[in-house]
């Protein structure tokens, strides 16, 4: 029956949202690598770069990611037009969980690490340019001027 043979494809909005998805997982990958380089980069020189093995497990994350999304994408194509509901939360739940997870992970460590490294990297050249007289107010100062170049400048 024709009621049968509908069921057995996939719904054709779906190929459209897998797309759109699409496009949204590899914005999120390549934004990623652009945080991960500028961290490295910034900082690959001085005595606060990134360790090998942090870099590493960056990278780990982000590759996870990038192929948890294309998996993602490819079952969000063939999710069937019968019994969604079912098939979403079998499929799709555990891997939107599974990003969830990693992009909160990447996001805090990378926003963490990068504060730590600019503060440090802020209070050594503050203490060599001011050398010895440096005060409270004068690391608040540096403190504050880390936090306004983080918030309007990221």
């Amino acid at each position: 029956s024709t009621a049968t043979r509908a069921s057995l494809f996939a719904y054709p909005l779906n190929q459209i949202m897998c797309i759109a998805d699409l496009f949204y997982y590899a914005s999120v990958t390549a934004f990623y690598c652009i945080a991960i380089f500028k961290l490295h980069y910034a900082f690959q020189d001085s005595f606060l770069h990134l360790n090998s093995t942090v870099l590493r497990v960056y990278i780990g994350f982000v590759c996870v990611s990038a192929i948890l999304s294309i998996y993602y994408c490819v079952i969000v194509a063939l999710q069937p037009a019968h019994d969604i509901h079912g098939f979403f939360t079998t499929y799709n739940m555990p891997i939107i969980i599974v990003l969830m997870i990693i992009d909160f992970i990447l996001n805090a460590t990378l926003l963490i690490i990068f504060v730590r490294k600019l503060k440090s990297a802020l209070s050594l050249s503050s203490k060599s340019t001011i050398g010895n007289s440096i005060d409270k107010s004068s690391l608040d100062l540096v403190d504050l001027i880390t936090r306004h170049s983080l918030v309007f400048g990221v």
